[in-house]
């Protein structure tokens, strides 16, 4: 087995979301569950929007981690 070089990313070290839904996994696993790459990519926007306006705390930490 051949090891590969990971693939460049932000300094992060994760693959970008565009990356993400290019990949042909990706797609297999949505099929297999039913789900459209549109359907996926509506509950990001949805998720987005809800985190931009979800109100931090005062002390700064995030209301999620709540």
């Amino acid at each position: 087995m051949t090891a590969h070089a990971p693939a460049p990313h932000r300094t992060t070290g994760e693959p970008a979301l565009g990356e993400l839904l290019d990949d042909p996994i990706l797609h297999a696993v949505l099929r297999r569950d039913g789900i459209s790459l549109g359907d996926l990519e509506a509950a990001i926007a949805g998720a987005r929007a809800r985190l931009a306006v979800a109100p931090e705390a005062q002390d700064g930490s995030s209301s999620l981690s709540q």
